[in-house]
């Protein structure tokens, strides 16, 4: 039968603290080693999805909602400022029958997810949904046609006293709107 499953990893997250065996295998760098160990973790759900013969028919999309900054700009963690460190994210889509094993480039944002979802099961966007939908990428064709800009914001800087950071991405170009407006 259908069947929908989502499954939220919090690793890799500060503290940078994977369990064994990645903890001695990544010793040097914790934060890989949480990296390899969601790995694993998706590793063990497709393997799963694969046993139970419903693999092929599946859509599988593995994203995350934000990335670190790792030092880059001065931002350990995430959440205070808009730099690509934090706000690049992977989006990788398994759709049943789509080519396989490719990156496609250009900007894409996570509301296209909800878009493309809606597409691969044979149902209309509804109007108000933003985004667009990624078929066409998953199909062996390049980004959607129409591209937007695409906004950041980050708000928690707010709660230092500090100005909120609002940006936009256009192309390969970045707008960040602060006090010290950046390009």
């Amino acid at each position: 039968k259908p069947f929908f499953l989502f499954l939220h990893y919090f690793d890799p997250h500060l503290p940078y603290d994977p369990p064994p065996p990645y903890a001695s295998a990544y010793a040097d760098d914790p934060y890989a080693g949480e990296i390899a160990y969601v790995d694993s973790c998706i590793g063990r759900v497709v393997d799963r999805l694969r046993a139970l013969g419903v693999y092929d028919n599946t859509l599988v999309i593995i994203t995350g909602d934000h990335g670190e900054g790792l030092g880059e700009h001065g931002e350990k963690a995430h959440a205070v400022l808009v730099y690509q460190s934090t706000l690049h994210v992977p989006l990788v889509i398994r759709a049943p029958k789509a080519s396989k094993g490719r990156q496609v480039d250009g900007n894409v944002s996570l509301v296209d997810i909800v878009p493309t979802v809606l597409d691969l099961a044979g149902l209309k966007t509804p109007p108000q949904v933003e985004g667009l939908t990624l078929r066409r990428s998953l199909e062996g064709g390049g980004v959607p046609d129409r591209q937007r800009p695409i906004y950041c914001e980050s708000l928690e800087a707010a709660s230092f006293g500090w100005s909120p950071l609002n940006g936009v991405v256009d192309g390969p170009w970045k707008y960040i709107r602060a006090p010290r407006q950046e390009l």
